[in-house]
C-alpha cells in the first residue's frame, strides 16, 4: 500500500503569541521537523499543507501544498492533500498536525491493522 503522509501546519496560531506553531521548539528541534521524522520511515513520501510564503518551510526539502479551496478551516488542507495524494496515485494519505511531536513510530501499521479489523480499509 503506497501512503503519503502530509503534515497540516495551516493553524492560525492564535494562541501563540504570533509565532507560528510548527516552528515551536521542543528540545531545540522545531515541532514539523519532529513531526517528520516520526512518520517519515512509515509512509512514502510526505507533503506540508500551508498557505502564505511556502519559503519558510524550504529547508524542510518538502512539497509544500496551499489550500485549493478557499473554506478558510482544516478542512481545505485535508481536501488538498487528499487530492494531491489521489492525483498522485497513492492509496492512503496519512494526516498529522504540525504540533504533534509524539507520534507513534508504528501509526501507519496500527491504523492499517485497525481498518482491516473493522472493513474501514
Amino acid at each position: 500500500m503506497r501512503v503519503l503522509g502530509a503534515v497540516i501546519a495551516g493553524g492560525g496560531s492564535r494562541r501563540m503569541e504570533g509565532r507560528e506553531k510548527a516552528f515551536v521548539r521542543l528540545a531545540e528541534v522545531p515541532l514539523i521537523e519532529r513531526v517528520i521524522s516520526r512518520i517519515a520511515p512509515q509512509v512514502e513520501g510526505i507533503v506540508i499543507n500551508a498557505n502564505g510564503d511556502a519559503a519558510r518551510f524550504r529547508a524542510l526539502g518538502r512539497e509544500v501544498l496551499a489550500d485549493v479551496l478557499d473554506l478558510r478551516t482544516p478542512l481545505a488542507g485535508l481536501h488538498a492533500v487528499l487530492h494531491h495524494g489521489q492525483a498522485a496515485g497513492f492509496d492512503a494519505v496519512l494526516t498529522v498536525p504540525s504540533d504533534s511531536p509524539l507520534l507513534p513510530l508504528n501509526l501507519v501499521p496500527r491504523l492499517a491493522e485497525a481498518g482491516a479489523a473493522t472493513g474501514a480499509a
